[in-house]
């Protein structure tokens, strides 16, 4: 693999960047502090404002590797924060990556998570030399699925007790 880290990606509409400090705090108000956003699985959740803080400086930490990738997603008419990509699971050997993904409500609908995984996807394979990049949605998320399915993935099968369910279950 040609690791390169967490560059800048940008689209039409977006800009992928690195996360920076100030960002825990739109994180957590804006998805991964919210109830909603605990139900699908692929978002963080945080209960207090300092375990988001936490996370991205963790991330931001992480960014000293150069096999790391964790994209804030930024709309560039506004440059607001809504919503992340970030590498899970990384295999040297099998030239591998596990993402997962989260939109603020607002962005949603609008193709925003769609153009955002089609530049990481577009990243991963043709610069970063990838094989596979995977994901996973739980089944009642019809429109984590959809972005998937639009972005080029094919839906493989229904992993039983791969993760725990939103509600620990």
């Amino acid at each position: 693999l040609r690791h390169k880290g967490t560059v800048e990606l940008e689209t039409e509409r977006l800009r992928l960047r690195r996360f920076i400090f100030e960002d825990y705090i739109p994180m957590f108000e804006r998805w991964s502090g919210t109830e909603e956003a605990a139900r699908f699985g692929q978002l963080l959740r945080h209960k207090t404002p300092a375990k988001a803080k936490f996370q991205v400086q963790r991330w931001i930490t992480s960014y000293r590797e150069d096999s790391f990738y964790a994209w804030a997603v930024e709309e560039k008419a506004t440059g607001r924060l809504i919503g992340y990509i970030v590498g899970k699971e990384l295999s040297n050997r099998f030239k591998t990556l596990g993402i997962m993904f989260a939109l603020e409500q607002p962005a949603r609908h609008k193709g925003y998570m769609t153009e955002a995984l089609r530049a990481v996807t577009e990243y991963g394979f043709e610069r970063m030399s990838l094989d596979l990049i995977s994901a996973t949605c739980y089944p009642d998320n019809a429109r984590s699925r959809r972005v998937l399915e639009k972005c080029g993935f094919a839906y493989e099968g229904r992993l039983h007790r791969a993760e725990l369910l939103w509600n620990g279950e």
